[in-house]
């Protein structure tokens, strides 16, 4: 399909070159960041190991290398803590968020182990994590190799997907179809369209917080349990208004960019604005990201 290489040129790179010069992103390719290049064990693996080693000693002064080590295989081995997709990501939500995860230590010579608190943020200095963000980051699920247009990672853990479609899609066929693909896309990652089949790649998904989709004009949040419907545009570039942000007119998304991954304010939504409870109509667990779609500057 002939609109498909604008995802690319109007979305994707415009979108990765407004984390790097404004929002202050390290990019790195999704090429480098390979088992080959020593970044992870293997392409089934989503969490840069090296990188959450080095962030651990550095937030946690405390850990020696074997609590760094039962720290990563909590994230890289996963799969116990729950039967779904839902039920493993709510976990490592509180382990990260509410910090309910400690492990025994004997800290400063003492012989005597006591349990400590694993922080995998710092969430009061923005400054000592690593933010990194990614394109054509490939993952290898159970049948299928996926190529998720950006992640976003701190500290070498994904928390972010966003998927990339061309503003030419919607006007060719009508207003939301853009959307819709990339809403499809997003749940076959998950292994979420088809629960018979093994589609995608749901490891990336564990650790995640927000999946967005750009189209250049228009940015959308949600989760991953948000169905079509759930996912909304943001239309807060706070601190800014969005007469401040650059060719806001040309380039609608950079509202979402600016109000949901400028650092503190990731990180803010990350720790204070994510709710997991039962849905009023099915009584099914899911995940609520902050509403702000209605708000107008």
């Amino acid at each position: 399909m002939s609109y498909l290489g604008n995802e690319e040129t109007l979305v994707e790179l415009p979108a990765i070159q407004y984390l790097q010069d404004k929002l202050g992103y390290r990019f790195i390719h999704g090429d480098l960041l390979t088992p080959e290049k020593g970044e992870r064990d293997s392409y089934t693996e989503v969490i840069l190991v090296n990188r959450l080693e080095k962030a651990l000693k550095r937030i946690n002064p405390w850990m020696n290398i074997d609590s760094i080590n039962k720290t990563i295989r909590y994230l890289t081995r996963p799969e116990n803590l729950g039967a779904s997709l839902l039920e493993i990501n709510e976990k490592i939500y509180d382990a990260m968020v509410n910090l309910n995860y400690a492990l025994e230590q004997a800290v400063g010579g003492s012989r005597q182990k006591k349990f400590h608190t694993v922080k995998f943020i710092d969430w009061d200095n923005i400054d000592n994590n690593e933010f990194i963000v990614t394109r054509q980051f490939k993952v290898q699920g159970p049948s299928e190799k996926i190529i998720p247009d950006i992640v976003i990672f701190i500290n070498g853990i994904p928390v972010v997907v966003i998927e990339c479609k061309s503003p030419f899609l919607e006007k060719s066929k009508n207003e939301n179809m853009g959307k819709y693909e990339a809403f499809t896309q997003l749940r076959r990652y998950m292994n979420l369209r088809n629960s018979d089949i093994l589609e995608g790649a749901p490891r990336l998904f564990y650790t995640n917080f927000f999946t967005c989709i750009l189209n250049k004009y228009h940015g959308y949040i949600g989760t991953i349990s948000s169905g079509y419907g759930h996912y909304l545009e943001w239309k807060d570039p706070f601190p800014f208004t969005k007469n401040q942000i650059d060719d806001v007119e040309n380039n609608g998304q950079n509202i979402l960019l600016q109000g949901v991954l400028e650092k503190n304010n990731l990180i803010d939504l990350m720790r204070n604005f994510i709710l997991f409870e039962a849905d009023e109509d099915s009584g099914t667990r899911i995940k609520k990201s902050a509403d702000i779609s209605s708000l107008e500057q």
